[in-house]
Formats: structure tokens, C-alpha cells, sequence
């Protein structure tokens, strides 16, 4: 036994297990402390490695190419890319064909048996616009626009050609081949602009909106297209809402619920599909009537926050159990300045309402918590310029907002990127972005940002867009 431990103690492996000094893990036998030990540590992690060139953050290129060094003689090195497993490679070592959003790239060098126990470690983000297809529509601003999970559909709005045309026709657009599939006008409903919409699973549900006359009327009639036919069918107006325009309406897997709009009080309907009828929402603890307010469905409730009345605009709200068909309101403290034509978004867990009008153009914004019925501000450092009239997507990580009417650009065409957990912002890629636009169609692609239309510089309705990477 004693030959046994002096080869393991000769060969620096034999390791004291016990009491006092020689507690935990401890030298080898024949090994001091503060000597052969520290020096046999410090000798394994004396190799390091360095990232010496990388790809800018945040970056506009699908590609990444990456140079490394060591510190030691003669190294070999391992990478891994986004939790990999690790591979041999060498300097410089590239990617191609990477899918937008953020990367972390890792490598370690290893030197005569010995590791760098702490590779060097670079993240950074792929962010980049593409432009749409040119595609057979007109340009217009506040049609109806859904994302079927494959294609965006875009119909009806106001547009201009020697005068103001609302229009009546629509079309579907593939990002991924770039495609455009006029949709059929067949039984399709009355041309209209500021109707709202909702996709529904399979279909698309359109109601109510303003009617092109003499006089601007609403109506509260609507459509229910399917893609896979290509058709139209009618909507019941049998216990209906009044008609109405700038409503909002959400999708809760089995009804529409619509709800405020010019001239449409402080009423809302539900509509049920599969019965095609109407069931009228409460008006006990509605909020007060208004329009260009917003509606976020959190799968319990449907909150309304903002808008504006003509007259005042409002910085309060109502939570409408989807349910129980009751409402209650929404917590004015610590709540944003009132505000309408602002963005809302709902994260899976709380709303961030950011932007918006309230006799100018706000650059802030504030995030409610349902469940606390409760506040916090959004920050206000590398702010978005402040604007109206913009869009935003919730990315999953991520509140996008882009474009709007701004004080200092006027049509922008910039945006920001806000991280509600870091509470901290970040600027949009600029590089070949779409022209400025508000009043924008905007769809959520779960890997892109996809806007059409809306309204530019001189007042012209576009019928350009562009696809975000995020």
C-alpha cells in the first residue's frame, strides 16, 4: 500500500480527503501549498483565447466571420455557435446563411494538454429590411390587414386619385416567394376603410367601417373571406352594433369582440362564428366612449386604454372579462399621460402602450400589469423619436415600434426596439428601410415585421412596404 501511495503522490493524483488542513480537495502528497499546487493550477489555465475581429452588432449581414488568437505557442481551438456542440476549427472561422436575431459565438484554445477553462465569448444580433414585391394594389392607409400564419391579406382603405377612393378590393401576399394572390370580389363587402378585422384560425372576419357617400355613413355590415377558396360569405347583422369606424376588435378562438369606434358610444358585440350571430357586450363599467384607443386580448380579459372622444383625450381604460361579459376599470395611477392614435402590445404577461398623440407627439410610455391592476414607467433613455400614428409588434422578447408621423421627421421611417425585462431601448437597423409612413399596415410574421401602405411625405398613400428581420 505504501508503494501504491508514494507512485499516486510521485504521479501528483493522490488527494487528501479529511480534517484540519488537509479538509476537501487538497494537494497531492509531495505537493506544498502556495507552491508546486498554485503553480500546477495556474499552468492549466494559462492558455487563453481572444476574439480579435467579429461581426458589428447589431449587424445587417446574414454572414459572420470571426478571427481568434491565443496566448500560448501553439494552440488548436474549438467553436461553437448558438449552444453547439463544440467542433474543431481554425482561424478565421465563418457562418453563412445565419437566420436573423441573436447569435453567441464561443471558442476555446487548447495548448499541450491544457484548456482555456473561460472561452472567449461574443453575442450579437442580425437585424436587416427587405423590401415587399411589388404587388396589384393601390397605395392606401386604414384598410384591414390579418396574418394567416403564411400570408399577410390587406383589403380595402382610402387611397387618392384625383380625390379620395375607398376601395373595396384586397389581395394576399407570401413573403416567401414574394407573391401576390388578388382576392376575390365576389360577394365581397362594400368598399369601406377604418373597419376592423380579426384573423379567426381559418378565415378572416371584417366589420363595419366608413361608407364612401356624399356624407361619410357607417356601416355595420361584413365579410368573412377564406383563403382556400378564395371567397366571400355574409355576416348576420341580426342584433349587431351600430356601425361605426376607428373600432377595434379582437379574436378570442371562438368570437369577434368589437368594441367604441366613432359613433358607436360605449358599445361592443360579439360575434360568433360558428353561430354567425351577435350577442350585445355590457355597458355597466364601460369606459366612455371614444376611437383611436387600443384593445390587447390577454386570453382572460380585453383591455381598452386611451383615445379620444373629439373633444378629450383619456388616459384610463377597462378590463372586459371575456367570460363573464362584465368590465372593470383599469388603474389611472402611475398611467401614462392620456394619448390616443399610441400602439399597444401584449407581452403574455402585461400591455406596453408606448407613443401616440396628445396635442403633440409623446415619446414615452408605460407598462400594466393586469393582475397588480398597476403601473411602471417604460424608460426614457435612446428613446424612438416621440410620433403617432406608428405600428408595433410584440416579437416574444421584444416591443418593435416603426414609423408614425414624427415632430422632427415628419413621415419617419425609423423605429426602436424595447426590452421591457432590461427596461432599455435600442434603434431599429435603418439600412434600407421603407420610405416614413404613418397610418401603416403592420403584421407579426414570428420572425419578421412585414408593413404596407399607409401615408407618406405630400400626403400620398403608398403601396410599398418592407419586411424587418428581427
Amino acid at each position: 500500500m505504501k508503494k501504491v501511495l508514494s507512485v499516486l503522490a510521485a504521479l501528483g493524483l493522490l488527494v487528501l480527503i479529511g480534517c484540519g488542513d488537509s479538509g476537501g480537495l487538497g494537494p497531492a502528497d509531495g505537493m506544498t501549498k502556495g507552491s508546486d499546487f498554485e503553480l500546477a493550477a495556474s499552468a492549466q489555465s494559462s492558455v487563453n483565447t481572444k476574439i480579435v475581429k467579429k461581426p458589428a452588432n447589431p449587424s445587417n449581414s446574414t454572414a459572420g466571420k470571426f478571427s481568434f488568437n491565443c496566448t500560448a505557442a501553439s494552440c488548436t481551438f474549438k467553436c461553437s455557435l448558438d449552444s453547439a456542440a463544440w467542433k474543431s476549427c481554425s482561424s478565421p472561422k465563418s457562418y453563412k446563411s445565419l437566420s436573423a436575431g441573436a447569435h453567441t459565438f464561443k471558442v476555446k484554445a487548447s495548448s499541450n494538454g491544457k484548456s482555456d477553462r473561460t472561452p472567449a465569448t461574443y453575442s450579437w444580433n442580425i437585424e436587416y429590411w427587405l423590401p415587399t414585391a411589388a404587388g396589384p394594389l393601390e397605395g392606401r392607409e386604414q384598410g384591414v390587414v390579418v396574418w394567416t400564419g403564411s400570408e399577410m391579406i390587406i383589403w380595402s382603405g382610402l387611397g387618392m386619385a384625383s380625390g379620395f377612393v375607398y376601395y373595396g378590393n384586397g389581395a394576399r401576399y407570401n413573403p416567401v416567394s414574394g407573391s401576390w394572390i388578388a382576392m376575390s370580389s365576389d360577394n365581397a363587402p362594400a368598399a369601406r376603410f377604418r373597419s376592423a378585422s380579426v384573423w379567426a384560425g381559418v378565415k378572416m372576419i371584417v366589420w363595419s367601417g366608413y361608407l364612401h357617400t356624399e356624407a361619410d355613413v357607417f356601416t355595420d355590415t361584413g365579410g368573412i373571406y377564406d383563403p382556400a377558396s378564395n371567397s366571400w360569405s355574409p355576416m348576420s347583422t341580426t342584433n349587431a352594433p351600430s356601425g361605426r369606424g376607428l373600432h377595434t376588435a379582437i379574436w378570442t378562438g371562438a368570437d369577434m369582440i368589437v368594441w367604441g369606434g366613432v359613433n358607436g358610444a360605449n358599445t361592443g358585440g360579439k360575434y360568433n362564428l360558428a353561430g354567425d350571430s351577435w350577442t350585445a357586450t355590457s355597458t355597466i363599467n364601460a369606459p366612455a366612449y371614444r376611437y383611436y384607443h387600443t384593445a390587447v386580448n390577454t386570453g382572460t380579459y380585453m383591455i381598452i386604454w386611451g383615445g379620444n372622444d373629439n373633444s378629450v383625450s383619456f388616459n384610463d381604460g377597462g378590463r372586459y372579462l371575456i367570460s363573464g361579459n362584465s368590465w372593470a376599470a383599469v388603474s389611472t395611477v402611475n398611467a401614462p399621460i392620456a394619448r390616443y392614435e399610441h400602439t399597444a402590445v401584449w407581452t403574455g404577461e402585461k400591455m406596453i402602450v408606448w407613443g401616440g398623440d396628445v396635442s403633440g407627439f409623446t415619446d414615452n410610455g408605460g407598462i400594466y400589469d393586469p393582475g397588480l391592476d398597476s403601473w411602471t414607467e417604460t424608460s426614457t433613455t435612446n428613446i424612438p423619436e416621440a410620433r403617432y400614428g406608428h405600428v408595433a409588434i410584440w416579437t416574444g422578447t421584444e416591443m418593435l415600434v416603426w414609423g408614425g408621423y414624427g415632430s422632427t421627421s415628419n413621415c419617419i421611417s425609423s423605429g426602436g426596439r424595447y426590452n421591457p425585462i432590461g427596461n432599455s431601448w435600442s434603434a431599429m437597423s435603418a439600412l434600407n428601410a421603407p420610405a416614413g409612413r404613418e397610418h401603416a399596415a403592420v403584421v407579426d410574421t414570428e420572425s419578421s415585421m412585414i408593413i404596407w401602405g399607409g401615408v407618406g411625405s405630400g400626403g400620398y398613400r403608398l403601396n410599398t412596404g418592407g419586411r424587418y428581420f428581427y
